[in-house]
């Protein structure tokens, strides 16, 4: 590994890692809320409403790097450090990653794994899905190791790449999926190809078998199916986007077009391309199951995107350019500077968020302790600033960890997270066309806490109360008409 690769890559991972760490509150739209449970997790015990209203589950449920994670780290500082560490840590091991996953493939180190690790800040990382981050940085890692000792398994090989896959499974079942794939495409490229006798193909497949077994026996019929919703043709395309898109529709598009421009030069000027096709089929089967996905199951959202990340890496990692040095060169730096060009949009429009639900969050201290609220939110009819608006969801979880009150919207589903409610709590969500169902749920909680509502809608929550604080969209009100 040259030093000047090596300084890049973490030039790059410092470079991603300055948002995080310069601001408190990330508007990453369900990120609060995960948070809040890790909270309560690391605070069960010596919280009498906690335990009152959660139990813990002790399962090897696939969705709990989170919950794993900041627990520990609260044990040694304050709720914002230990979220800075973490969220940092996730840049960090998709950068890793990268490097990993490029130096397996190729059998050296790749540039490539350069601008690969702008990827990170993609759409699911803005919507705060920090476990499915965590486990594409996790599939990387257990891909590239797999790769790199799939033709000479010593026992203890074997043990540690079992172990990096079921800590993938663990991060997030998506992760695991995807390690799945990959792993039996390329078992099966290479059989065919050159016909391995079917019990080495038997001993690198074993890695995958702990986490199916623990998904059988353990997840087998806990939690909710919930609906199976499907995505319309036209709603397939915006995700194919989402390595590109920000918070700024001009922007986007200067993204888009710079990198297919320098593409464009580049692909003009190579002397010599090549693939690995096996994982280049991994990424165009896992490019497939994006299209076959379903938006919605076992109560996620999103579900198809999830492919993108995972298929964008093996696609341009399975890719060996070679090129005159001085135009690599250019390449890269015009990559490397188009993508910080967004990063520090991203890191702007976080910063003006920021500040905002800082404000807000202070607001929220005048809870009282263990106080039951409601929330009720609404965002604009303007694509772009909904998505800004977007990232205020969760942010009254925040008085979950500084008041500890309960919301009935904190992610707590059987078979889902490692918390579940004890009595599931009544909630309605709000809706422009539907005004009365949440109106009547709100009954029987003591507080009301509101974005970007109507005047109308104001105006009937203070019929049952007293409005305490009304700043910047965020509303506040105390029920006193049950």
């Amino acid at each position: 590994m040259s030093r000047l690769y090596t300084l890049s890559l973490v030039a790059v991972g410092g470079l991603l890692s300055i948002p995080i760490l310069t601001l408190d509150y990330l508007p990453l739209v369900d990120y609060p809320n995960h948070l809040a449970r890790a909270y309560i997790l690391a605070t069960y015990t010596q919280t009498p409403a906690f335990t009152a209203e959660y139990s813990r589950v002790a399962e090897p449920i696939p969705n709990i790097a989170i919950d794993v994670i900041v627990p520990v780290l609260l044990r040694f500082t304050s709720i914002v450090p230990a979220s800075k560490v973490f969220l940092a840590g996730l840049i960090l091991l998709f950068v890793l990653g990268c490097h990993l996953l490029g130096r397996a493939i190729h059998g050296q180190p790749t540039w490539l794994a350069v601008p690969c690790s702008f990827f990170v800040y993609n759409s699911t990382l803005f919507y705060g899905y920090v476990n499915y981050v965590a486990g594409v940085g996790l599939f990387s890692v257990a891909v590239a190791y797999w790769l790199s000792h799939r033709r000479n398994w010593s026992t203890a090989a074997l043990g540690f790449s079992s172990a990096l896959v079921f800590i993938a499974y663990l991060a997030h079942l998506s992760a695991y999926v995807f390690v799945a794939v990959t792993v039996c495409v390329v078992e099966g490229c290479n059989y065919l190809r050159e016909g391995r006798p079917a019990k080495a193909v038997g001993v690198s497949l074993i890695p995958l078998i702990p986490p199916a077994a623990a998904f059988v026996v353990f997840m087998r019929g806990s939690g909710e199916v919930g609906r199976v919703g499907w995505n319309s043709v036209t709603g397939k395309m915006t995700p194919l986007l989402a390595l590109f898109l920000s918070y700024s529709p001009v922007l986007d598009g200067f993204a888009i077009l710079s990198t297919a421009a320098i593409v464009v030069f580049a692909a003009t000027r190579v002397k010599r391309f090549t693939v690995d096709r096996p994982i280049l089929i991994s990424a165009l089967a896992l490019f497939v199951l994006y299209w076959l996905s379903p938006k919605e199951l076992l109560t996620s959202s999103g579900v198809d995107a999830r492919f993108i990340l995972p298929a964008s890496l093996l696609g341009v990692l399975s890719v060996r350019l070679e090129m005159p040095g001085r135009v690599a060169a250019i390449a890269l730096c015009a990559c490397v500077l188009v993508f910080s060009l967004r990063v520090g949009e991203i890191w702007h429009t976080w910063a003006q968020s920021d500040n905002r639900i800082a404000a807000e969050v202070e607001r929220l201290m005048v809870l009282p302790d263990g106080a039951r609220v409601y929330p009720i939110f609404a965002t604009s009819k303007n694509p772009t600033t909904a998505k800004r608006e977007r990232g205020f969801l969760h942010v009254v979880h925040y008085a979950t960890i500084y008041r500890h009150v309960l919301v009935p919207t904190l992610f707590a589903l059987p078979g889902q997270q490692p918390l579940v409610f004890r009595r599931e709590p009544k909630y309605a969500t709000f809706s422009n066309r539907d005004k009365t169902a949440w109106l009547r749920d709100m009954d029987g909680y003591e507080y009301v806490w509101s974005y970007g509502i109507d005047t109308g809608v104001a105006q009937a929550i203070s019929a049952k109360g007293e409005m305490i604080s009304n700043v910047d969209g965020f509303g506040l009100w105390r029920l006193t008409r049950p």
